[in-house]
């Protein structure tokens, strides 16, 4: 079983509760293990310790793959790369999407959800401020002295106010479709010098793994086999246009190896310097630039000659004293540059009554914002307002994304050298005094200290819940969200003659004090009409070990139907009420047929007195289940579906054969289990499996879902 975090812990929580909290603890030893650090366990035992080693040959698997794929790494707050994914494309395909330039500074951004919900709240109020107050204008003395000479003051107005109007209309058109063609220009040439790096450092990581296998060389072998490695470097050499290195004079595989050292130089200060060819390139952005791309080089002319039209229309009007169409430009941001400063000039225009004011109001709310939020505001002052909200969204997830898909810089060394030895694992009752660089409470007895770790009860509401998944035991409807498809061991009978609690496995009665933590074990509970103080007590810490895990539970009780219904009636998690929820449970389950849909509705009570929150749908499947539906998809869509223990992020049934298809962000369903087991059962069920790659969704959205879906 794999657990998973409901929500993710931060970093600053130490106590976790529920089924999987002993695995999720064992997974922060593992972790801490693999990082060399001594490890001291409370409440020791052999099983906690080989489950923590083995987490850590997983979690040296986990960190292989790709950050994109990585289920548990988070990129947005608490949301992986594919939830993330979700949440950009919300506005990703939005006409505004692409408005805001990538290149703006993200200097002091933390990329989470308080942070973008303050930002946008704050967008909001600049939106309403700026709506509510008029620009000031420096002056109205670029207007045509004409106005003044030849015409009334009411006809020069209505005039002036008529032109403006509609050129700025028309202004801002051309400017967002400029904007639109520079910042998609940008996109894709980052996404291909990328690619590019990435495949350079595969090379250089080849030639470096079959140096360390040459050291299994001897002789004439090694020799043969090291010539040929130079001409292949020689050749790479070559292609990338630098110098072929000569043979080395000294024929040990470091020699060769120092070889690499310049290429992985090159490489490394090619990353370095790939914002700054990026920008160069965007500022020099052409039609003759990209005359290989006919169709963008079309676009960019069709532009440059749309400029051109609108500014001698400006001139032919005559609103200026001096004509503007004198500006020209060769490049793409150039054009640009002349159009925006034009829409300002007639924006100041169109403010030509100074309102100090409204203009003292909207400065001083200016400088009241945090400075990233000026830095983004100030290029949405020249869209239309309706656009703000859109293109910010898409802008913000949008590089959020990024920053996690930097290309990271490689060097030429010695796989052994940075080995990490790996720590050790001791009991903290044998040796109380050794250095622990992390504690670890099993017991659940005691608050933890700042820097322990511990296991808590399911009651104890503060600590993040973590489930279990994979697992199909029935019983896990109590505890955690669970669907049945088939029905639990469970029985009721009628009450011996006792009056006291009597708990009984595998037939042999255990005291209120024996250890009752037998998983998979038959479990027998006779329940009294009136719980003593102390078997209150009892139940209340121990509820958890009964109810879970158990092949059966039979219950014996004389409680009339007006008792348990006035315990499931009482408020809070008391014994009474839990005693109530059994003897509900086994009779919805001896039910002919088992009465699924009343032991979901205990499992809800209970989950929501405990406070444990149910599994988030998908925001990458949710989008795009609006995406299709807005679409008018043939099929029937379903996101979220419940299933088993976890949920199917996205369904699509077809209309004509019945087929069910399930879409799995980056090939895992949540809960976080090995994925060959959950993908081999929902294969053995009949469903078919199709993978979401959320980076390739982020990178070319439409395309991609065209190819997926077929719309």
């Amino acid at each position: 079983m794999v657990v998973y975090p409901n929500p993710q812990p931060h970093a600053d929580n130490f106590a976790f509760r529920g089924l999987g909290k002993e695995e999720w603890l064992c997974q922060i030893i593992s972790q801490a293990v693999a990082d060399g650090k001594q490890v001291g366990i409370n409440h020791f035992d052999a099983t906690a310790r080989d489950r923590a080693f083995y987490r850590i040959g997983e979690l040296r698997q986990m960190q292989d793959r790709p950050s994109s794929v990585v289920v548990r790494r988070t990129v947005f707050g608490q949301y992986t790369f594919s939830e993330t994914v979700g949440i950009w494309l919300q506005s990703g395909r939005n006409s505004a999407a692409l408005l805001l330039s990538p290149f703006l500074d993200t200097e002091g951004f933390t990329f989470d959800a308080a942070e973008y919900l303050d930002l946008k709240d704050r967008l909001q109020l600049a939106a309403r401020k700026y709506s509510a107050a008029s620009d000031s204008a420096q002056g109205l003395g670029n207007l045509n002295t004409g106005f003044f000479r030849h015409q009334s003051a009411a006809e020069a107005a209505t005039f002036i106010q008529q032109q403006v109007a509609a050129f700025i209309a028309s202004g801002e058109a051309l400017q967002q479709d400029y904007l639109t063609a520079i910042n998609r220009h940008a996109r894709e040439g980052s996404f291909a010098a990328r690619e590019a790096i990435r495949q350079n450092a595969a090379e250089l990581s080849a030639f470096s793994a079959q140096l360390t296998q040459a050291t299994q060389l001897e002789g004439r072998k090694r020799k043969r086999f090291l010539n040929d490695w130079l001409q292949q470097l020689q050749a790479y050499q070559s292609a990338a246009s630098r110098s072929p290195s000569a043979a080395p004079k000294g024929k040990d595989i470091r020699s060769y190896r120092v070889l690499l050292d310049p290429e992985w130089q090159a490489h490394n200060a090619t990353i370095d310097q790939l914002d700054r060819h990026l920008r160069e390139t965007a500022i020099a952005l052409s039609p003759e630039t990209v005359s290989r791309d006919v169709a963008v080089s079309e676009n960019l002319r069709h532009l440059a000659q749309r400029l051109e039209d609108f500014l001698r229309s400006l001139d032919e009007v005559g609103l200026y004293q001096l004509p503007l169409s004198t500006s020209s430009a060769a490049t793409t941001p150039r054009q640009l540059g002349i159009l925006e400063r034009v829409v300002e000039q007639l924006r100041t225009t169109r403010t030509h009554l100074p309102k100090f004011p409204a203009f003292y109001e909207r400065q001083t709310f200016w400088y009241a914002q945090p400075a990233r939020l000026r830095r983004i505001l100030a290029p949405l002052l020249e869209l239309p307002q309706e656009q703000w909200e859109p293109a910010f969204t898409a802008w913000y997830f949008e590089r959020c994304l990024d920053r996690e898909t930097q290309p990271q810089a490689g060097q030429s060394e010695d796989p052994k050298a940075n080995a990490i030895i790996p720590g050790e694992v001791f009991d903290l009752n044998e040796h109380p005094e050794r250095p622990a660089d992390l504690r670890v409470d099993f017991t659940g007895s005691a608050t933890p200290a700042p820097d322990q770790y511990c296991a808590f009860p399911l009651s104890e509401v503060t600590a993040p819940h973590v489930s279990i998944a994979g697992s199909p035991s029935a019983t896990l409807f109590f505890v955690q969200p669970y669907y049945h498809h088939l029905a639990p061991q469970w029985q009721t009978g009628a009450a011996t003659e006792t009056d006291v609690l009597v708990i009984a496995i595998d037939g042999r009665v255990a005291t209120l004090s024996g250890d009752l933590n037998v998983k998979g074990s038959s479990l027998e509970i006779t329940l009294p009409n009136n719980f003593s103080p102390d078997e209150r007590d009892w139940f209340l810490r121990n509820w958890e070990q009964l109810f879970t895990d158990r092949n059966g539970i039979t219950l014996y009780h004389d409680w009339s139907d007006a008792m348990v219904t006035s315990a499931l009636l009482s408020d809070g998690l008391s014994a009474d009420f839990l005693a109530a929820i059994l003897i509900r449970a086994a009779s919805a389950a001896m039910a002919t047929p088992f009465d699924s849909a009343e032991m979901a509705a205990i499992g809800n009570e209970l989950w929501r007195r405990l406070s444990i929150p149910l599994p988030d749908p998908h925001p990458l499947t949710e989008a795009i289940a609006r995406y299709l539906r807005r679409r008018d998809f043939p099929d029937f869509v379903a996101a979220h579906e419940p299933w088993r223990d976890t949920f199917l992020p996205l369904v699509i049934t077809s209309k004509t054969s019945g087929r069910k298809t399930v879409y799995l962000p980056d090939g895992q369903l949540p809960g976080g289990a090995a994925a060959g087991a959950r993908r081999e059962m929902l294969a053995t069920v009949g469903y078919e499996i199709v993978n979401l790659d959320a980076y390739q969704i982020w990178r070319s959205p439409d395309a991609e879902l065209k190819r997926l879906f077929g719309v």
